[in-house]
């Protein structure tokens, strides 16, 4: 790979890892609201899972090459989630 390559290829899969870890947090403090249930739907567990299991796969072929851990999400991650979430619930209320 390219060294430019390798550098796109990581900045993209720390950004995604972000947001996943976003969503994570998320869900965590929603599922604290109650009593720990999931709040996802079996489906959609199951798309977030799978995306994990490729960032994952990913990370560890990219590693090989340059090691790099992922970083916890930062605020606009946090902060970008909720808001998807808080509008996601808004539009369940109207329907």
């Amino acid at each position: 790979m390219t060294e430019r390559a390798l550098e796109t290829i990581q900045s993209g899969l720390i950004s995604l890892w972000q947001e996943l870890k976003a969503i994570d947090v998320v869900l965590e403090e929603v599922a604290g609201e109650f009593d720990g249930e999931d709040p996802l739907r079996p489906v959609m567990r199951k798309v977030l899972e799978k995306a994990r299991y490729r960032l994952t796969e990913l990370h560890a072929i990219l590693t090989v090459v340059a090691p790099f851990e992922p970083p916890e999400p930062d605020e606009e991650s946090l902060e970008l989630a909720r808001t998807y979430f808080e509008s996601g619930r808004r539009l369940m209320e109207m329907i």
